[in-house]
């Protein structure tokens, strides 16, 4: 899996399209603000700044770890990766400041049958770190001949 933000432009055109009517909102990632988060179907993304270095520019920068969905409950989904975190999430927690809630849960209501392809496209172009999919699939192309007798 390619980590970090995608160089291709079409990656990012088709992105603007798949998000131009999706209203995002957000809250800081602890259990104590599961209630903001909807009992829907959407996406969401887990970001942060940096870590430790605070100074700029680096206090400016900030990072996506993590692009998920839920085709049932946004807060389902946002509950568990607060309790039972997989390695990658449970990692970020450890590293970019858990305690001091400098991580950020951004979320999107879609429906059940846009979740995946949304998905897909933001781990795509966000290359997220703590994602252990890849995205977009690569498109396979063949040429099918006149079938021949086998033997």
């Amino acid at each position: 899996m390619r980590y970090g933000w995608n160089l291709d432009p079409e990656c990012w055109k088709l992105l603007a399209i798949l998000v131009a009517d999706l209203t995002w909102k957000s809250v800081p990632f602890d259990k104590i603000h599961s209630s903001v988060v909807p009992k829907s179907s959407g996406v969401y993304l887990i970001c942060a700044n940096t870590p430790v270095v605070k100074q700029p520019p680096f206090n400016q920068f900030f990072n996506v770890l993590y692009a998920g969905l839920s085709a049932t409950s946004i807060q389902a989904r946002f509950v568990k990766h607060c309790q039972m975190p997989d390695e990658g999430i449970q990692n970020a927690k450890s590293c970019y400041g858990f305690v001091t809630n400098q991580m950020t849960f951004y979320f999107a209501l879609a429906s059940a049958v846009e979740v995946a392809d949304l998905e897909n496209r933001l781990i795509d172009c966000f290359g997220p770190s703590c994602n252990k999919q890849a995205g977009i699939s690569p498109v396979i192309t063949a040429v099918v001949g006149e079938g021949k007798p086998a033997g």
